[in-house]
This record gives C-alpha cells, sequence and structure tokens, in this order.
C-alpha cells in the first residue's frame, strides 16, 4: 500500500456513503477535505464525524452548493480555493440523482435536472478548476479518473463504500503519486461489479477481464 502524501480534495455531493468513506480513507493520510452539497446540516454532521475520527488531520471544511445551479456551484467552489489559497490537488464529482428512470414513463423535466447535475455541473467545476490543476500537475495539468460503480451501493458486503473505496478510489490516488509525467500508462477507468471482480481502461488500451486478478 502506498502512502499518500496530505494533499487538497474537493468532493462535490457529499453524502453519507462513498464520499463519507472516501473521506475517512484520505483523512487518514493528513488530506484537507472540503465538502460540497447542498444539504448544509447534513454536511456539517458528515464533517464532524470525520473530525472525530481523524484529531490529527485538517479540520473538514463545507460549503453548500446546488450542482444543478451553475451561479450556486461557482460560489461554492470560489469560497472553496479561496480557503485553501488556490491550491486544489483533486476533484471528486459525487453528485447524481439516483433513482430508477423508466423510459416509458420518465418525464422530460425530470431528464432535464438529471443532466443538469450529473453532465452540467461537471463541466462548470471543472472549467472552474482547471487552472489551479495546471499550477500543482505541472506539466500535464490533469489526469482524469473514473471510478465506474456497477451497481447499488449498500452499507455492508461487496458493494459497501468502504470496499468501493478500497478497490477503485484507492488505486487512483496511489498511482497519483507514483506517476511521473509521460513515464508509463495512466488508467483512465476502473470497474467495481455487484457480479464480483472488476477491470480497468489504460490510457493505451485495456486491462482486467473482470476476474479482480
Amino acid at each position: 500500500m502506498t502512502s499518500l502524501k496530505p494533499r487538497t480534495i474537493i468532493i462535490i455531493g457529499a453524502g453519507p456513503l462513498m464520499s463519507r468513506s472516501l473521506s475517512l480513507y484520505l483523512a487518514s493520510h493528513n488530506w484537507q477535505i472540503i465538502l460540497i452539497s447542498r444539504n448544509h446540516s447534513s454536511l456539517l454532521s458528515l464533517a464532524s464525524e470525520i473530525n472525530d475520527l481523524n484529531p490529527k488531520a485538517p479540520q473538514v471544511l463545507v460549503h453548500p452548493g446546488d450542482t444543478s445551479i451553475p451561479s450556486s456551484l461557482h460560489k461554492a467552489l470560489d469560497w472553496a480555493a479561496e480557503q485553501v489559497g488556490g491550491k486544489v490537488d483533486v476533484l471528486c464529482y459525487n453528485a447524481a440523482h439516483v433513482a430508477p428512470s423508466p423510459i416509458l414513463e420518465l418525464k422530460p423535466e425530470v431528464l432535464t435536472q438529471d443532466f443538469n447535475i450529473t453532465a452540467m455541473g461537471t463541466l462548470v467545476a471543472g472549467q472552474c478548476l482547471v487552472k489551479m490543476f495546471e499550477q500543482v500537475m505541472v506539466p500535464k495539468g490533469i489526469l482524469v479518473g473514473a471510478p465506474i460503480v456497477g451497481g447499488e451501493v449498500v452499507k455492508e458486503g461487496k458493494m459497501s463504500p468502504d470496499r468501493i473505496v478500497d478497490g477503485v478510489f484507492r488505486p487512483f490516488l496511489e498511482e497519483r503519486e507514483r506517476y511521473k509525467g509521460n513515464e508509463g500508462k495512466w488508467v483512465l477507468e476502473r470497474s467495481w461489479l455487484p457480479e464480483g471482480g472488476y477491470g480497468s481502461t489504460k490510457t493505451g488500451g485495456t486491462s482486467g477481464d473482470g476476474s479482480g486478478k
């Protein structure tokens, strides 16, 4: 297991499952964590838990922000960047509307809302922070990693947040510590599947057959 250097991360769409487990993992490595979501009271509760379990880590910072409203997300991100002097190492975009969407029953306004949260919010966040990434990832600028979860996240078992963070998030973060610009291949996607095993996609090809080996 690779030790992570203390860095700064903004987690957008922070909630009690994936974001909580990821935050606890990173707090154990003394990362500065900034959480953004619509529910301020839930953010405060989550931050308090993380701080209590990792008293030596920097205090978790929180700010409300609605990813479906560009001005709201911009305000939250500007505030977050200001708190850390404009030095943001990692952005984790975890905002999504998780609910069944039967195609014959789906209303256009619901589809629009989903698009605004997942696509437009990602665009706004990326555009807002790209200059900061260029400062901390010279000369390449940005490394993009897509952890893909192929099923419902539950509290226990293979599809629990802790297992997923260890299986697909941790390898991204550890590989980032070892990555040396043009040397080697960067893994773009890692998938976690409920039936067992995982796969990964590198910038130069595909590896992994779903066996988890």
